[in-house]
């Protein structure tokens, strides 16, 4: 059996070692291609290599072959998920922020403050579990809006922080001029609008060189992303505004998926189902020697409550724009189980809900 046998840190980067294959592929014709935009050192790049890929051939009685792609050498982001539904690739990833180039599905989980803990997060995430509701309702929407199937959706470095190159930033009137790189997402480009910022949409795979030249000066990603991408070395001012998290999702085309036999379908589900707890392991690993690398190399700035109070303060304004892109029964089901009820009544007070 093909196991994540050691999860180690060397270098400031994940190293994961994994158990060989016994014996030889029995494939009988059935080629899955797995590809990812994020590079080697990016534990999202891990679960595909070495989780995710293996075991689709493990559970499969090797009746299915795999071959990974990474680190931009197909696709970046929202491209492998229009090339999966092209049918170019079989399964890619993306960030929420980039999958809405395709529809409103994923939109919720940008909303700011939505979500308290990454712990609560992961559970109504699991599409495997019956507290999975909220990943349950994000892979039903993602095949009637995208034609997408949502194998799953986790955590990827948790909570986002602000980084630039100008200042120190500790409230939002001191991002006052600063452009700062946002995805394809309307939520989150409303959102660092309503920070005070100018959100300027960037490719990802293009980030460094563009923090380099000035043309963005800035970006809201956490930790994980800042330190493996050393981004840090042309944005050294950081800020823990907390508010955003990241969610990455693999996914296929729903017309892929349905075509299958099922043996492949049976497969595949399973690998998810563990890839889903097993991935936030190997993420909350890397957030953490994130943390050390920037603590060290470059200056972290972290608001006091009241400060913290004036970023969450944007929020439900924020979300008053985007009135109409969320489920408005979804978001207050997901705070009420978070025991938010005063966030609530910010929000309906500000004609969010």
């Amino acid at each position: 059996m093909v196991k994540i046998m050691k999860m180690i840190l060397a270098s400031g980067l994940i190293a994961i070692m994994a158990a060989a294959v016994p014996g030889q592929s029995q494939a009988e014709g059935l080629k899955l291609q797995l590809a990812t935009g994020y590079g080697a050192k990016i534990p999202m790049n891990h679960v595909f290599k070495y989780l995710l890929a293996p075991r689709i051939e493990e559970y499969s009685d090797y009746r299915i072959e795999t071959d990974v792609q990474q680190e931009n050498k197909l696709c970046s982001e929202h491209k492998c998920v229009e090339q999966a539904k092209l049918g170019q690739i079989d399964i890619g990833s993306s960030s929420a922020g980039n999958l809405g180039a395709f529809g409103q599905a994923f939109d919720t989980n940008f909303l700011p403050f939505l979500f308290g803990t990454d712990a609560f997060a992961m559970k109504v995430l699991d599409i495997s579990h019956s507290d999975g509701w909220y990943g349950k309702e994000l892979a039903q929407r993602a095949r009637e809006e995208m034609e997408l199937h949502l194998l799953m959706s986790v955590m990827g470095g948790g909570f986002r922080s602000l980084e630039n190159s100008v200042r120190e930033v500790r409230v939002p009137k001191d991002l006052k001029g600063i452009k700062i790189r946002v995805t394809k997402s309307p939520v989150e480009f409303t959102m660092i609008k309503a920070w005070g910022a100018t959100p300027v949409p960037y490719d990802w795979g293009q980030l460094y060189e563009g923090l380099q030249s000035g043309v963005v000066q800035g970006m809201y990603i956490p930790h994980l992303y800042t330190a493996l991408r050393k981004f840090h070395e042309v944005t050294p001012f950081v800020t823990e505004t907390g508010g955003g998290m990241v969610t990455l999702n693999v996914v296929m085309s729903a017309k892929r998926y349905d075509g299958l036999p099922d043996y492949a379908k049976a497969a595949i589900d399973r690998v998810a189902s563990e890839a889903h707890w097993e991935s936030w392991t190997v993420d909350r690993m890397g957030t953490q020697k994130a943390i050390a690398i920037l603590e060290s190399q470059a200056k972290i700035y972290r608001p006091t409550q009241p400060e913290l109070d004036l970023w969450a303060a944007a929020a439900p304004s924020s979300w008053t724009k985007l009135k109409g892109r969320y489920r408005p029964e979804t978001v207050t089901r997901l705070l009420v189980e978070q025991g938010r009820e005063d966030f609530i009544g910010q929000l309906k007070k500000a004609g969010a809900l």
